[in-house]
């Protein structure tokens, strides 16, 4: 794709992310690291916190940033994009136009933890960048595509980017360091030598892993001392387990994702259906995928039949069922693929999206806003899956499909626009309506619950703790007592 074509599209998405993200007022935990609390942990080195250095820093900045904040989250979610699409081999119209109109189909719990709450955005989107390069540098060196061995110069950039990377979010730290082992191993498997950019990967990785988990705050988590705890703590180890399989991992992080369930069903049907059609194979070859494209058509007519409704929040055996189908999809979708490295990146995508739930089985609570790298993920295997369609079709199909995702994206966007506008509006309201009762040294301040609560973290200051942190944060005198009016 022409450069200047490709800046364009990626500055629409940076503006279109940036409209939105500029309405959402800060809340919850923005409240505290925007304020002396926040700077309070950091001179504390956050001992007692959490290892997330990196990502605890990251918080403080931007929420002192103010109107340059929102536009540093457009800028890391088109990085998130290209890093998608150039892992996959697919930094195409068709390409940016499918995967940019997915991130503004991220189900709700997910958006307002990750993408638009400020505190979530800095650790998890910041993660989900960093396992996106692991990925692409891992994959070009077990393919071979690096041209020329890594200097020394560029082995300490390794080493360093890697440790400092590692700061950020503890099941991705884990799932990085587990996964640059696998890599090494397997790349010393075929070379009978150990790479060194690899080597470079485990090592950083390894030393970043055991500063963060030297924070005293995971012996209090093993102690049951944290508001973090191990599950098992407070029931057995697999009834734990079992529940946040059913109410997490297979809700959050695979069932609600419908939009993406969609687009995986409906590119392998076509794929199915574009290969019957060519005539290449055997009959009852041809045949056995036409049938199981016809299954994915169904799953996809299933996914688009709830694309307008809310996220499950609790899931059942029908959850866990329906996640497992997916995969099972995804997986017969490398039998679709005609290039074995797109195979060899579903693969590997499906063995991340296992390892990163790994961790989030025994540790509570956990949330939405834990997935959004797995989201990356699948948005990977949307764009190999695309990448593999458009190469077997004409230019008509991938138009027809580009056009079908851009109406889809801008109609996400429009909604998401309408609720922030709403927010933002109220929001102001309520801030004016703070300081005019202040002013005239009222014993109470009274305020009004915002609108379209679902779509932040914790809007209202609606216990103590969060009563504390707002009065702090718009300069409510503390003798000053705090009314929400629902």
């Amino acid at each position: 794709m022409n450069r200047r074509i490709e800046i364009a599209l990626l500055c629409v998405f940076a503006l279109a992310f940036w409209a939105i993200a500029s309405k959402v007022p800060a809340s919850g935990d923005d409240w505290a690291w925007g304020t002396e609390e926040g700077l309070q942990r950091l001179k504390s080195g956050f001992q007692g916190y959490n290892g997330r250095y990196l990502g605890n820093i990251i918080v403080l900045l931007l929420t002192r940033m103010g109107w340059f904040t929102p536009l540093l989250q457009a800028v890391g979610f088109a990085v998130i994009i290209v890093l998608v699409l150039d892992l996959t081999r697919n930094r195409t119209l068709v390409g940016y136009a499918s995967i940019g109109s997915l991130v503004f189909l991220i189900p709700i719990h997910m958006w307002s933890e990750s993408a638009v709450w400020v505190s979530g955005f800095a650790n998890y989107a910041s993660a989900t960048i960093v396992m996106l390069i692991f990925l692409r540098a891992a994959l070009k060196e077990l393919s071979g595509q690096f041209a020329h061995p890594v200097r020394p110069v560029g082995q300490v950039g390794i080493l360093a980017f890697a440790f400092i990377s590692q700061l950020v979010v503890e099941h991705v730290t884990l799932y990085l360091f587990v996964a640059s082992i696998g890599a090494l191993a397997i790349d010393y498997l075929e070379q009978r030598m150990f790479s060194r950019r690899l080597t470079c990967w485990v090592l950083g990785f390894g030393a970043g892993a055991m500063v963060m988990f030297s924070n005293p705050a995971y012996r209090e988590l093993s102690d049951g001392q944290s508001y973090k705890k191990l599950g098992a703590q407070s029931t057995s180890p697999l009834a734990a387990a079992k529940e946040a399989l059913r109410d997490q991992i297979s809700t959050n992080g695979m069932v609600s994702n419908t939009a993406v369930i969609f687009a995986i069903c409906s590119l392998s049907a076509l794929t199915a259906v574009v290969m019957y059609a060519s005539g290449v194979g055997s009959l009852r070859a041809r045949l056995v995928q036409l049938v199981l494209g016809l299954f994915a058509l169904v799953g996809a007519v299933a996914a688009a039949s709830r694309l307008t409704n809310q996220p499950v929040e609790s899931g059942s055996t029908k959850t866990v069922l329906a996640s497992a189908v997916v995969l099972v999809v995804v997986l017969w979708a490398v039998t679709l693929q005609k290039d074995a490295g797109d195979r060899l990146v579903i693969i590997v995508a499906v063995l991340s999206l296992l390892a990163l739930s790994l961790p989030l089985l025994v540790v509570t609570p956990i949330g939405a806003r834990n997935f959004l790298p797995s989201y990356a993920l699948l948005l990977v295997v949307v764009s190999v899956l695309l990448s593999n369609l458009a190469s077997l079709t004409d230019a008509r199909v991938a138009g027809l499909w580009c056009a079908v995702m851009v109406a889809i994206g801008a109609v996400a966007w429009v909604h998401l626009y309408g609720i922030y506008s709403e927010i933002d509006h109220a929001a102001d309201k309520r801030e004016r309506s703070v300081r005019s009762q202040v002013g005239s040294d009222s014993p109470q301040v009274s305020i009004y619950a915002l609108p379209n609560g679902e779509w932040l973290q914790y809007p209202d200051p609606s216990n103590p703790v969060y009563a504390r942190r707002f009065k702090v944060y718009y300069d409510v005198p503390k003798d000053v007592t705090v009314r929400l009016v629902r």
